[in-house]
C-alpha cells in the first residue's frame, strides 16, 4: 500500500480503487489512556483474546474516519473507514503491517493473505457484533465486571439500551457507530474506544524518523451490521 492509497485521518473527496469518488471525513473521538504501553485491539465480545501491539505509554488521541460512498453501491451510504490510534502528528511517509506481539498472536490475529497489497498483513477476528475496539491490554481485567460471562448482558448490550452497542447506534458519543468511554470498574479514567466493523486488518503508517506514527484498523467491507441488527452469538 501507498501513502496516498491511505485515506485514515483523511477528509476530502478521494478516488476509490474501482474509481468512484467517496467522500472521507475525520472524526476526532477524543484520548485514549494506554498507559501501560500495550494497546489491545479485538473486537469487543473477544476482549479476553485481543490482539496487542506495543505503542508508548500515555494519552492519545483517537480519530474514526468515515466514507460517504456512492449511491451505486449496495449498502449503506455512509460506512465507518477507519479507526486510528494517533501516537505521532509526524506526516506520513511510509504504510506497512501492524507489528503484534507474540502473546497472545495466534489466538487474538488472523494472517489475511492478499489485502491492500501489504504483505505479512495480520487482522483481528470478528464476532457477530462486527466491530473493532482498541484499549490498554492491562486495563480488561480491572476495568471491567469480574465475571467475563456477564460482559454482553451488563456492559455491551444491557435489556435497558445502556450498553456500548446502543450507544453506537446514536450520534451521542461521535459519528454514527463510533464509541469512547471509560471502562464499567475504571478506577483511573481507563477508556476504551470502538468503531463498527467486519473485516479489520490493521497496519501501522510511519513518519519522517521511520517511527511508528499512527496505527489504523480499517473496518471497511462491502456490506455490514448495524448495531441493532447484531445477536450475541460469538461470545
Amino acid at each position: 500500500m501507498y501513502v496516498d492509497q491511505l485515506f485514515a485521518l483523511r477528509s476530502g473527496v478521494f478516488r476509490l480503487p474501482d474509481g468512484q469518488p467517496a467522500r472521507f471525513k475525520a472524526h476526532e473521538l477524543g484520548e485514549l489512556h494506554i498507559r501501560s504501553g500495550i494497546a489491545a485491539v479485538c473486537d469487543p465480545l473477544l476482549l479476553q483474546t485481543p490482539g496487542m501491539i506495543n505503542v508508548p505509554a500515555g494519552d492519545h488521541r483517537v480519530v474514526a474516519t468515515i466514507a460517504h460512498v456512492p449511491e451505486s453501491y449496495d449498502y449503506s451510504l455512509s460506512r465507518p473507514a477507519y479507526l486510528s490510534l494517533v501516537i505521532s502528528d509526524e506526516p506520513t511517509v511510509s504504510v506497512a503491517p501492524a507489528q503484534f506481539l507474540q502473546t497472545g498472536l495466534d489466538a487474538g490475529t488472523r494472517a489475511i493473505a492478499g489485502v491492500s497489497g501489504l504483505p505479512d498483513l495480520r487482522g483481528i477476528p470478528s464476532s457477530d457484533m462486527s466491530s473493532v475496539a482498541i484499549t490498554d491490554a492491562e486495563a480488561i481485567a480491572p476495568g471491567m465486571p469480574a465475571d467475563p460471562a456477564t460482559w454482553f448482558e451488563s456492559v455491551i448490550s444491557p435489556s435497558d439500551a445502556s450498553g456500548w452497542f446502543d450507544r453506537m447506534d446514536t450520534e451521542i458519543d461521535g459519528p454514527l457507530g463510533s464509541l469512547i468511554t471509560p471502562l464499567p470498574m475504571a478506577s483511573n479514567g481507563e477508556n476504551i474506544a470502538m468503531l463498527i466493523a467486519s473485516s479489520r486488518p490493521g497496519f501501522s503508517s510511519a513518519g519522517n524518523e521511520g517511527c511508528t506514527g499512527r496505527d489504523h484498523w480499517n473496518p471497511y467491507r462491502p456490506s455490514g451490521h448495524r448495531p441493532n441488527q447484531r445477536s450475541p452469538q460469538g461470545l
